[in-house]
């Protein structure tokens, strides 16, 4: 039933655009950072907004009705339209002293980005700093449009196929780390929670495989011989590494942890390692720029950026 009470949200263009585009449901909403119940709310909502079904779901794939294929051209026009204002608006909110604009994911912005910042202009920054936080998938959103000069997350070696896309994009690999399983210790100072064979099934804190480094993990276990996903129950589940490694402290389950994050928890004994280095699993952390041509500022910072990456 039509609702123009209701107030449309820009998301759910995006949404219908994905879909549009890829014609399946479970990949559109993996693109869009969700779960496919989720997404498909979404869609409801959108066609709700407008009066009209804009998706034939009797069809495989999906396909647009007549209505969702005019539906698409004034999506694509309005969501191009927002697009450039923000970028207008951005633009003339710069104040006399040049703003180097970043996104970061949270786990970059808290742990990582400060001390890079550093290194990479140790001395009184030319330019100011805004650093935003989002998920990967709104990171590189916010980069293709052109809203910030620089984008920095986490890339696991062995990424889902929507971040494989963005290899071909200009990056510097400005560090590397791993997703190592950790423990408490036992009173003999190995792993209570050790990943073994023939081990009973161990409690899981799992980092949700709505972030990317909990996706790699879960790919990692995926992977494994058979039996290897029998030897876990995930008894807790958060997006957030922070809330994850509080849990593995108070000795809650194993829980994979980025190996910087959890550097001095492991030197002071507090944690240990869960398993050995064939049930870790890698990632880069990357700094994207945006296409385009960059500022002044920011064309001096990104070969501080490089000329930092290259002699690490």
């Amino acid at each position: 039933m039509h609702n123009p009470g209701a107030m449309m949200q820009i998301d759910w263009l995006d949404d219908f655009l994905t879909l549009a585009k890829t014609r399946n449901f479970s990949l559109a909403a993996e693109i869009r950072n969700t779960t496919q119940p989720a997404f498909s709310r979404r869609i409801r909502r959108l066609e709700d907004w407008v009066g009209e079904t804009l998706i034939d779901r009797s069809s495989y794939p999906v396909q647009l009705t007549r209505a969702g294929q005019s539906f698409q051209a004034e999506a694509e026009t309005i969501i191009e339209q927002i697009a450039s204002a923000r970028g207008r608006a951005a633009s003339a909110a710069r104040t006399e002293r040049e703003t180097l604009l970043f996104a970061a994911t949270h786990m970059i912005s808290t742990e990582f980005f400060p001390a890079w910042l550093q290194r990479v202009s140790p001395a009184a920054p030319a330019a100011q700093a805004r650093l935003n936080c989002y998920s990967v998938a709104r990171c590189f959103d916010e980069l293709a449009s052109g809203h910030v000069d620089f984008m920095l997350c986490p890339i696991p070696h062995a990424p889902r196929e929507e971040i494989r896309a963005w290899a071909q994009h200009d990056h510097v690999v400005v560090a590397a780390d791993r997703m190592m399983p950790v423990s408490v210790p036992d009173g003999a100072g190995g792993a209570k929670f050790a990943i073994r064979p023939g081990a009973l099934r161990l409690p899981l804190l799992q980092l949700s495989e709505s972030s990317v480094l909990g996706g790699a993990v879960l790919r990692l276990l995926a992977g494994k011989a058979a039996g290897a996903e029998g030897l876990f129950d995930t008894v807790f589940e958060s997006p957030l590494k922070e809330a994850v490694k509080a849990m593995a402290l108070k000795g809650y389950g194993v829980a994979w942890l980025p190996a910087s994050s959890c550097a001095a928890e492991l030197a002071e004994g507090r944690l240990v390692p869960a398993a050995g280095e064939d049930w870790m699993t890698g990632y880069d952390i990357r700094c994207y720029r945006k296409a385009g041509p960059l500022s002044p500022a920011a064309a001096a910072f990104w070969r501080k950026v490089a000329a930092t990456a290259a002699t690490a």
